[in-house]
């Protein structure tokens, strides 16, 4: 039966410590960065009732959904519409007639560089390939830095400023990619959504000593394709299976790498993030190098 998603959205400036490397202002939502993902089913109505906390208008564009009647919903401010006036509301119904990995992020000035983005899943009921479980994994990358310092650097036209050194970390499920852990169980089949909602950079996402198994790419399902790795450019969503090992005596590698080439940096092209795939708290972690 199809349900009503309601969500009561405040846009706002807070605080987001990395690590305890350092803080900085992002754009949140009800005093939270990285912002909760969105789920749904297909045929569910989502509501939005956004309000602007920000010192500047802003807007939510729904990626990937078509919003065919209602482009008045679909987030592009000064295009489609208005952005959301300072201590404004604006409420967005969406009919969620796709299924598949989408995302959320604001459509106005670099809001989406500063953090306003998260993941929409819309789940299929009448799904095509079975699993256990799924693991939604958003891929992104952050700056000491707000975007409107890093924009006046980039369009500085002396080039010992425009390509002063500018290293970014990584963002994967919500954490510093070094701490993320996936957990997986022996003998289970994940389908892990990969969506790479950052501002500049592309990610390579591969697993150590596990097979993927691409299934989806920007929410359309796909005839399975065995692969050992996924690159997802800034947008883009994927979804692979995976299945699990069937033991528990090892812990693996992820990886999560960021291709910098906007940053002309060959010293930093890739930077390699890595994560934990974790069988057992207790199990050491086997690198396996790929072929």
């Amino acid at each position: 039966r199809a349900a009503i998603i309601e969500h009561h959205w405040d846009i706002e400036y807070v605080d987001y410590n990395m690590e305890n490397m350092f803080t900085r202002k992002a754009i949140g939502i009800n005093g939270k960065w990285p912002i909760p993902g969105v789920v749904a089913d297909k045929g569910d109505t989502l509501i939005i009732h956004a309000t602007n906390k920000l010192k500047e208008p802003t807007s939510l564009h729904s990626h990937g959904i078509f919003q065919n009647g209602t482009n008045f919903y679909d987030g592009a401010a000064m295009v489609t519409e208005c952005g959301i006036p300072m201590n404004g509301t604006f409420t967005y119904t969406i009919e969620l007639n796709q299924a598949g990995t989408y995302w959320i992020h604001s459509h106005f000035k670099s809001q989406t560089a500063d953090g306003l983005r998260t993941s929409l899943v819309i789940r299929d009921p009448d799904e095509v390939y079975e699993y256990d479980d799924e693991i939604i994994l958003p891929l992104e990358d952050w700056f000491r830095e707000p975007a409107k310092t890093l924009i006046k650097q980039f369009n500085n036209p002396d080039p010992r400023i425009r390509f002063k050194p500018i290293v970014p970390y990584a963002i994967v499920g919500g954490t510093c990619a070094n701490s993320k852990r996936l957990h997986l169980a022996p003998g289970k089949t994940y389908r892990i959504r990969l969506l790479n909602i950052g501002a500049s950079f592309d990610f390579h996402f591969s697993m150590e000593a596990h097979t993927l198994r691409l299934i989806e790419v920007d929410g359309v399902m796909v005839k399975e394709r065995v692969t050992h790795g996924v690159t997802v450019g800034t947008g883009q969503r994927a979804s692979i299976l995976v299945t699990a090992l069937n033991t528990t005596d090892n812990n693996y590698v992820f990886h999560a790498d960021m291709y910098t080439d906007l940053l002309q940096m060959p010293r930093y092209n890739p930077l390699n993030f890595t994560g934990t795939i974790e069988y057992s708290p207790k199990a050491r972690i086997k690198r396996v190098r790929s072929a």
